[in-house]
């Protein structure tokens, strides 16, 4: 997953992620806000801690390719 900080920010013209709203989520006691696209061609998740922000996108040929053992 990248780390996005304040000099690199996600282009959201071209971000299907920006149409969604922020979910909150608790993980082992830390509290974190998630978006995410899941569909038959790809995925796309930003999660956030409040200072930090990772994204991550995959293809569907590169989820497939991750996949395998």
């Amino acid at each position: 997953m990248s780390s996005h900080h304040g000099d690199q920010q996600l282009d959201c013209e071209h971000c299907s992620l920006c149409r969604y709203p922020w979910q909150c989520i608790t993980v082992a006691g830390s509290r974190w806000i998630v978006k995410s696209v899941f569909s038959e061609q790809h995925y796309d998740i930003l999660f956030s801690d409040f200072t930090n922000v990772w994204h991550e996108q995959l293809q569907g040929c590169d989820v497939e390719r991750r996949s395998k053992v």
